[in-house]
């Protein structure tokens, strides 16, 4: 995603008459983007070699719908392979409540269950 007003957005061209020169662009909506908005914390306290429950809180500027999945990178991670797994944990009402883990990739998913 971008955040708003993201200075890496650029705009060139290469035309007839020569080349534009990449230029930032000044004014942006955000797209598909958690902004600053992004906590990840455990329960029990992780220690290498033990199992621990992993939450993330973010709030993001799109809508998310029934079936979107967010995949959240931790590469120092390691696990078993898991399929779409319940939630137990009591969630808001506006919360995902299926997570899988792919341990190659060191990522696990959060479908999004409820509409936002």
């Amino acid at each position: 995603g971008t955040k708003e007003n993201d200075a890496r957005l650029q705009i060139f061209s290469v035309t007839r008459e020569g080349r534009v020169l990449p230029t930032a662009i000044s004014t942006s909506p955000p797209v598909g983007s958690f902004l600053d908005s992004v906590q990840l914390y455990y329960s029990p306290a992780c220690y290498a070699g033990t199992g621990c429950t992993i939450y993330v809180q973010f709030r993001p500027t799109m809508d998310l719908v029934r079936g979107d999945t967010i995949t959240v990178s931790l590469p120092a991670f390691t696990g078993r392979n898991s399929s779409l797994q319940p939630v137990t944990d009591p969630l808001p009402p506006a919360a995902g409540s299926l997570t899988a883990w792919n341990d190659a990739a060191g990522q696990f998913g959060l479908e999004s269950s409820k509409l936002y």
